[in-house]
């Protein structure tokens, strides 16, 4: 097997306790990717983000509609906005449609805008002006915008599954069965491949460059958050309030 996807931390413990390959003597190997991501690209985490304190908690939805706004009427690029629910989603496209008042923006929305996944995609490509794709689910893997297509992607929260849906529940019960921590040897690992994936939207050519926005403060206030940013491949990190991290971001525009 290969993919971008099968680490976690560096470490293909996960995937082989997953699929039951310790007795396989299974052979690991990391390979160096092409990209130069320490000089195409940047990864900022906003400090001055409420934290979450519920799936649909307004306060933050309304801060995240606004800085997904200013990021885009500032930098006037294509970006992609993550999300883990669609009710959320949808909360932050009206908020973000009701910000940009002169409609400079142009605002697609998975469930929103009509249309199918691939519909979507072919209308924010051929958008000539600034656009902002709003995805869920499918947005998160198998899509493939190079160059300027898209330069900003934006992660709104870490993708945890949710405990409740049947199957995650059932994986939960067994992890403890067998005496295993269902957090750490579980939900973490998964949220971390997922997020590897959405963070793997972004450079697509040894061209390309761009910016990602984490607005979940989980990364930088939790222990385990530090799991995250290690198992992405070697980039910049920068921690402060939005406005100086445009700042930061347009004068290495410049410099380019």
């Amino acid at each position: 097997m290969t993919s971008a996807t099968l680490t976690v931390n560096q470490s293909f413990t996960y995937q082989i306790d997953r699929l039951g390959l310790h007795d396989f003597g299974v052979h690991t190997s990391q390979v160096e990717s092409p990209f130069s991501y320490e000089k195409q690209m940047k990864l900022f985490i906003p400090s001055d983000v409420p934290n979450i304190r519920g799936g649909n908690d307004e306060l933050f939805v309304q801060d995240i509609a606004i800085k997904i706004w200013r990021i885009a009427e500032l930098t006037q690029k294509k970006a992609l906005v993550l999300f883990t629910s669609y009710d959320m989603l949808k909360k932050v496209y009206y908020y973000v449609k009701d910000l940009d008042e002169t409609s400079s923006l142009n605002l697609i929305g998975q469930g929103v805008t009509s249309g199918s996944r691939t519909r979507l995609l072919k209308m924010f490509k051929q958008a000539e002006q600034a656009a902002i794709l709003f995805g869920t689910s499918s947005f998160w893997e198998g899509i493939d915008l190079p160059g300027s297509e898209l330069e900003h992607l934006m992660i709104v929260r870490l993708p945890f599954s949710p405990p409740n849906q049947p199957l995650n529940r059932a994986q939960i019960e067994q992890a403890k069965q067998t005496g295993k921590n269902p957090f750490t040897d579980l939900s973490l690992p998964q949220a971390v491949i997922r997020f590897k994936q959405g963070f793997g939207r972004l450079i697509r050519t040894k061209q390309d460059y761009g910016a990602v926005f984490i607005f979940d403060r989980r990364i930088k206030t939790t222990r385990y958050g530090k799991t995250f940013i290690d198992s992405l491949p070697p980039v910049p990190v920068y921690e402060g309030k939005l406005e100086t991290l445009l700042e930061q971001h347009l004068h290495f525009r410049e410099e380019d």
